[in-house]
């Protein structure tokens, strides 16, 4: 539940969104914005970016790394 409480302060366009939260008896289930495709690893390797595109992707990440932190 910290995470989702943390996902619900945020708004960065690097986070995923969160959209809704259902909690019952048993189960909490999430509902977070669709994103297409896979992990981080998966695209790095069907892609395999040049170096220009790899800084892109770092800069992407500890901006919304920085925005957390912040």
């Amino acid at each position: 539940m910290n995470e989702v409480d943390i996902l619900r302060m945020t708004s960065h366009p690097y986070i995923i969104r969160l959209i809704d939260v259902y909690e019952d008896s048993k189960y909490v289930t999430v509902m977070l914005e669709y994103l297409e495709g896979k992990d981080l690893f998966s695209y790095l390797e069907r892609r395999q970016p040049d170096e220009k595109h790899i800084c892109k992707i770092v800069r992407q990440l500890t901006e919304g790394l920085d925005y957390l932190h912040n």
